[in-house]
């Protein structure tokens, strides 16, 4: 990945966040300032993937960099917001093994944000 990027469109981050996802490390992009800094700290509905295994992705690269980046987020962290649209894919709804694996992974690879990957602290 390029060192000197200054900036990145919202396509640009979101195929980054899911390659780092597919990938399921940030070392690749630990130069990247767009990323690592967190550009776009919300990211635009209309550019969400509607294919299931591109958010998972996407949601993945979100926590995976929240944790190595420090990035702060909160309850209303990005990845929060993708979670929800990964619970309510009509795919998932009907694989509610893959939709616990998920939840699993990301109790697992959080970093320090307890919001992430619901939203709040318990799940409910």
């Amino acid at each position: 990945m390029k060192k000197d990027l200054s900036s990145l469109t919202d396509v640009q981050y979101i195929s980054i966040l899911q390659q780092i996802g597919k990938d399921n490390h940030t070392f690749n992009f630990k130069h990247c300032k767009p990323v690592v800094r967190q550009q776009h700290r919300l990211i635009n509905r209309e550019n969400y993937p509607s294919d299931i295994d591109a958010l998972v992705y996407l949601f993945k690269g979100l926590v995976l960099c929240e944790r190595d980046f420090e990035w702060i987020g909160g309850s209303v962290a990005a990845n929060i917001g993708i979670f929800r649209v990964i619970k309510s894919h009509f795919e998932i709804k009907c694989d509610h093994k893959r939709l616990n694996e998920l939840i699993d992974w990301a109790v697992k690879n959080r970093g320090n944000n307890p919001y992430t990957p619901f939203g709040s602290i318990v799940y409910s």
